[in-house]
């Protein structure tokens, strides 16, 4: 395949949009003003929040002296009972403690967590509908001792945010919170971030930055209160005391933007992007990623100089009116009709669609003919595998319609492309474990997941071939099993729930050397990162 490479979405490490500005304001602010204080960063998805963040965070860190800064993920924590102690495990860790004193904090903190779990678990469990006076009187006594643990937990907390602070040598004396991802939790893990900032966290000497999507935020609070509109609003009125709405990125930081990521064969792609593409850091890494990809195609598909203009603007229908393009697809020339400005003659239901953008995007390629357009609306529809004929594309697949190994490589970068998996995500090896006449199974390895794909027919039509992703570092290698079931087939067993999946003798004759063989995947994942 080609020299290029996909986009990440890790967060930069320096200014590309001309938010230096807000970064550095926000920073000042965080140390001048009175605590404690929660700061939101509100903006939708792929805006840019966590490199706001981090260019904040950046700017404080140079005042060491005076200010502790704390990063916590909330999407990491957002299934643990009490997200107060993650925050505090997490400052425990960045305050400089002596070990001596880092081990005593973090084993109040261990005793606390299990209090309040094991009481927390009696509660819902020993109420006894046989007896219910015993029942009622059991209940009163744990929630007593759960809100005298929740009044020790507060009384830790103050403690070690205390001695953080006594720590720094100046007047202004800071620690700062960076809570990131909060919007990615599922609404009630949300509130139960939210309740802890409210409950446990107002506390002197200690600022907040809050990065969400403010509709998120307000969609879980509503759904919290069961719509009712005061109780939303009061309830983010005592949280966040400085709401900042992320400002549009200028058109001319964009610009610079896309021309800084586009690699030099999509140069002349530039314009179509300015014109066609949302102003989003991530929409644009995602969309740019797409475009190499079908580039990369293309040429594999024997086309020595692709029409790189024609796949952008295809791409572009494709993303900002997926019904039209499909009706693109069925008839290829409803893009020159739309492009001379033609009536397309739609069905009354479907005089939704905006041609109006597509029209004026379309100018930018000189010359459009019908025998071209159906070649790359078809190249641009592959990674929608509903709508294409396996075979039609030499190298991705067998002649029975299976994926090749090139073919898979393609599938995991058209689902990274999708948003199915992280976008950093990097494919490192790949192992065909079954294989009949009617269907394959492989397992990939990336830097980040060990992933099964069932390839066959039905799953290529509906787009389900990845059957599950596994997080490559938790995986026992200890629990990775050849070995013949009660059945009598040959089966491998990844640990967990993951067990019994088929595996071909005639591709692994030896159950001990696929053990090898698979644990060699997983240590691949991890030794990448």
């Amino acid at each position: 395949m080609g020299e290029y490479q996909i986009l990440n979405d890790k967060p930069a490490d320096k200014d590309q949009l001309g938010r230096d500005l807000y970064a550095k304001s926000l920073a000042e602010i965080a140390v001048i003003s009175e605590t404690p204080l929660v700061i939101g960063l509100y903006g939708k998805w792929g805006v840019g929040k966590t490199s706001l963040l981090r260019m904040i965070e950046h700017y404080l860190s140079q005042q060491n002296d005076a200010i502790i800064t704390v990063w916590f993920d909330a999407w990491q924590h957002q299934f643990d009972d009490h997200p107060a102690l993650a925050l505090l495990h997490a400052l425990t860790d960045k305050a400089g403690f002596e070990e001596k004193v880092k081990e005593s904090v973090k084993k109040t903190l261990h005793t606390i967590t299990r209090a309040l779990a094991g009481w927390t678990l009696k509660k819902s469990i020993n109420i006894d509908i046989k007896d219910v006076e015993r029942a009622f009187h059991e209940y009163e006594e744990q929630e007593f001792l759960v809100r005298s643990a929740q009044v020790k937990l507060l009384g830790n907390i103050k403690d070690v945010v205390n001695r953080a602070l006594e720590k720094l040598s100046t007047d202004k004396k800071r620690i700062i919170f960076f809570i990131d991802d909060l919007d990615r939790c599922l609404p009630e893990k949300i509130i139960g971030v939210l309740e802890s900032l409210k409950l446990y966290l107002n506390l002197d000497g200690c600022v907040y930055f809050l990065a969400v999507d403010h509709a998120v935020l307000e969609s879980s609070v509503k759904q919290y209160y069961d719509g009712d509109n005061s109780n939303y609003i009061s309830y983010l009125d005592k949280i966040v005391q400085l709401p900042f709405i992320i400002p549009p990125i200028e058109k001319t930081n964009m610009e610079d933007y896309i021309k800084e990521l586009l690699p030099t064969d999509l140069e002349e792609c530039k314009a179509i992007l300015n014109d066609g593409i949302d102003r989003n850091p991530r929409a644009v890494k995602r969309f740019i990623n797409m475009l190499s990809l079908n580039y990369e195609l293309s040429k594999l598909n024997n086309d020595k100089d692709p029409n790189v203009k024609l796949i952008a603007v295809l791409l572009l229908i494709q993303y900002l009116e997926p019904a039209l393009y499909e009706k693109c697809v069925n008839d290829p020339s409803i893009v020159i009709k739309i492009a001379k400005g033609e009536d397309l003659d739609f069905r009354e239901e479907d005089t939704q669609y905006s041609t109006e953008s597509i029209s004026s995007i379309l100018k930018h390629v000189e010359l459009l003919e019908l025998s071209e357009i159906k070649k790359y609306i078809y190249l641009t529809n592959i990674v929608r595998v509903a709508e294409s004929k396996p075979q039609d594309i030499s190298g991705f697949y067998t002649e029975q319609g299976f994926y090749t190994e090139q073919g898979i490589e393609n599938l995991i970068i058209a689902k990274i492309a999708k948003e199915d998996l992280e976008s950093s995500t990097r494919i490192l090896d790949k192992l065909l474990l079954f294989q009949t006449s009617k269907q394959q199974t492989w397992l990939v390895a990336t830097d980040k997941y060990l992933i099964c794909i069932l390839d066959d027919k039905k799953r290529r039509d509906t787009e389900s071939e990845i059957r599950w992703k596994l997080d490559i570092n938790s995986l026992d290698l200890n629990e990775i099993k050849a070995r013949k079931s009660s059945k009598g087939s040959n089966v491998v067993d990844i640990g967990g729930t993951y067990k019994n999946w088929l595996f071909s003798k005639k591709l692994h004759k030896d159950p001990k050397k696929l053990e090898q063989d698979i644990r060699g995947l997983i240590n691949k994942g991890r030794n990448s990162q």
